[in-house]
């Protein structure tokens, strides 16, 4: 494009323009392209890092097991007995539900929903979408603990 730009302006010059005006219109034309140049790759490589670390999502880490308190260990085995089927717990993945690693850490659920626990026990109540309610199979103790759990992950 640069290349063009000078042959246009050196074609058009040499007809309007005399000889030294026409070299100073070239040489100013080629110093302000020298000059933007380096603005330009600047800002391209600017909004590169800018994607490159928008999309080095790092998600957050589950607690391990060994550090899970009676509570937390209680809820992970209500976990794998009644929710590994349709959700990982260490990965966003979907399965046949979300992935719930960093459930709590992010301001809103994979439906779009704040992030609390009243959301999320009530998803777990009375079900959503394809995820049927767990209202009947779950006692109040058996919800905060796998709550206490789902925190952790």
């Amino acid at each position: 494009m640069i290349c063009w730009r000078i042959c246009t302006l050196s074609k058009t010059a040499k007809r309007i323009l005399p000889a030294t005006l026409k070299d100073n219109a070239i040489r100013k034309f080629l110093e302000e392209e020298n000059l933007k140049r380096p603005i330009l790759l600047s800002m391209v490589a600017s909004a590169a890092v800018v994607l490159l670390l928008a999309g080095c999502h790092h998600a957050p880490k589950s607690k391990p097991l060994s550090q899970l308190t009676p509570t937390e260990m209680q809820g992970h085995a209500i976990f794998q007995s009644d929710c590994a089927v349709c959700h990982h717990p260490n990965s966003e993945q979907k399965l046949v539900g979300p992935g719930l690693l960093g459930l709590f850490q992010k301001p809103y659920l994979p439906s779009g929903a704040p992030a609390t626990d009243a959301r999320v026990r009530s998803t777990i109540l009375h079900g959503k979408n394809v995820m049927p309610p767990f209202g009947n199979v779950l006692n109040d103790q058996q919800l905060n603990d796998l709550l206490a759990y789902l925190h952790t992950i």
